[in-house]
C-alpha cells in the first residue's frame, strides 16, 4: 500500500481539524471552561509524584512513599463510581465544589505533617483522604461539551478534551516535582488554584441547571 496519497492528504485533513478546533474555541464560554477545566486537573499530574517525594523525603523509603501514591490512586478509583451517582442526582456543582474543599483540606494536612515531621502512617492516611476527595471534573468536562458546542462540533471539542488531557499530564508533574525550601507552598498554591478552577465548573453548572 502506497503512502502517497496518505501523504498527500495529511495536510488537508490537519487544516481541515485545525479550523474546526479554532471554530470551538471562538464559541461563547467554551475558552472560559477549557481554561478552568485545565487549572482544576491540575492536581491529576501533581499530586502523584509529589506524593512519592515527600514521603520519600520524610521516611526515606520509597517503598513507603510508593503505598502512599497507590492509597491516593485507590481512593480516587473508589470514590469515582459514588462521585457519579451522585452527579446524576444532585448536578455537578454540587459535588465539585465540596469534593474540592475535601482534596484541598486533605493536601494542606499532607503539607502541614509532612513539615511537623509526623509519622508517615499519619501522612498516607491523609494522602488517601486526598484521592477520595479527588473531584471529577473529567466526567464532569466531557458532560458538558454538548452543551456549549451542540451535536455537530462534538468531535472537536472531544478533540480539545484530548489535548487538555496531554497537557495536564505533561505540565502537571512540573510543579510537583520542585524539591526546594518554598515547594510545597507552591504545590499547595497551585492546589487552591485548582480549587478554584473546579468552582468555576460547578457555578457553571449550577446555573445552567437552574436557566434549563
Amino acid at each position: 500500500m502506497s503512502l502517497r496519497p496518505l501523504a498527500r492528504s495529511l495536510p488537508g485533513q490537519l487544516r481541515a481539524s485545525a479550523g474546526a478546533i479554532r471554530t470551538v474555541l471562538a464559541m461563547r464560554g467554551v475558552r472560559l471552561v477549557a481554561a478552568a477545566s485545565l487549572v482544576a486537573r491540575l492536581p491529576k499530574g501533581m499530586v502523584p509524584l509529589a506524593t512519592v517525594l515527600l514521603l520519600h523525603q520524610i521516611s526515606g523509603s520509597y517503598a513507603i512513599a510508593g503505598i502512599t501514591a497507590a492509597l491516593v490512586a485507590a481512593g480516587d478509583a473508589a470514590s469515582t463510581p459514588v462521585q457519579g451517582r451522585l452527579v446524576d442526582r444532585l448536578g455537578r456543582g454540587r459535588v465539585l465544589i465540596p469534593t474540592a474543599a475535601v482534596h484541598v483540606a486533605a493536601v494542606a494536612a499532607v503539607l502541614m505533617l509532612a513539615r511537623k515531621g509526623a509519622p508517615a502512617a499519619a501522612v498516607a492516611v491523609c494522602a488517601c483522604v486526598a484521592g477520595i476527595g479527588m473531584p471529577p471534573v473529567s466526567g464532569s468536562i466531557k458532560a458538558i461539551w454538548p452543551q456549549l458546542v451542540g451535536q455537530d462540533h462534538l468531535p472537536a471539542a472531544y478533540t480539545v478534551e484530548s489535548l487538555l488531557q496531554q497537557v495536564i499530564f505533561l505540565s502537571g508533574p512540573a510543579p510537583g516535582g520542585r524539591r526546594d525550601h518554598g515547594g510545597q507552598r507552591r504545590a499547595g498554591a497551585g492546589l487552591l488554584r485548582g480549587d478554584g478552577g473546579r468552582r468555576h465548573l460547578g457555578l457553571r453548572s449550577r446555573c445552567g441547571h437552574r436557566s434549563a
